[in-house]
């Protein structure tokens, strides 16, 4: 359904909205096709999205199968350990088509927020992998330097987000710190690297 957002004070754009509750909306911007997750109150004629008993809803969901509006939902709490960062709960929506009994997620929200909650987690793991390293005194810029990596990349990641390929390298720096020396040596040195672990671990 369209809907109007003012994300930018005065500026109104419009918007497709794909869900709504108290947390927030789930919209696309029109001119882009990629949904995003901003705050309520950012909805322009908040009204039209009430019903009478004060709850959140849109209007005109339609069924993809049959193409009828007689469409309900409910929601349920998905459990998952996204990439081993650990244990999160995310609420989504099923819909329900009263004609024809289709289910399923008709306008698109649930991986919006899965993905949303999952990129939560793993900047949140991220920075304590980062401030693990930091207690080995191993830099960040020690790290963006052996693997390659842009220098002030690891920093700008923990503010806009860690990319999931980024996070799966840093864990296995966590677990074996010395794969840094490996790389900075140009990955020639790997049997006396871990030669020298053993003997260290002796």
């Amino acid at each position: 359904m369209k809907c109007r957002i003012q994300i930018n004070r005065p500026d109104v754009v419009d918007a497709t909205i794909h869900a709504i509750d108290k947390t927030g909306i789930i919209v696309t911007v029109y001119g882009s096709d990629k949904p995003v997750a901003i705050p309520l109150e950012c909805l322009m004629d908040i009204e039209k999205f009430i019903n009478k008993d004060g709850e959140y809803f849109i209007p005109g969901t339609i069924c993809p199968v049959c193409g009828f509006e007689n469409v309900t939902f409910d929601t349920e709490i998905r459990t998952m350990n996204p990439y081993g960062a650990g244990e999160i709960s995310v609420e989504v929506v099923n819909n329900i088509c009263e004609d024809c009994e289709e289910r399923g997620d008709f306008n698109g929200v649930n991986d919006v927020r899965i993905e949303k909650a999952c990129q939560e987690i793993v900047n949140k793991r991220a920075s304590e992998s980062i401030r693990k390293l930091h207690d080995m005194n191993i830099a960040t810029i020690h790290i963006e330097t052996s693997l390659g990596i842009k220098i002030g990349s690891i920093n700008r990641w923990i503010t806009e987000g860690f990319p999931m390929e980024a996070y799966a390298l840093l864990r296995f720096i966590e677990f074996k710190p010395s794969l840094i020396d490996i790389a900075k040596a140009g990955y020639l040195c790997v049997d006396e690297l871990f030669e020298k672990e053993e003997e260290n671990d002796i």
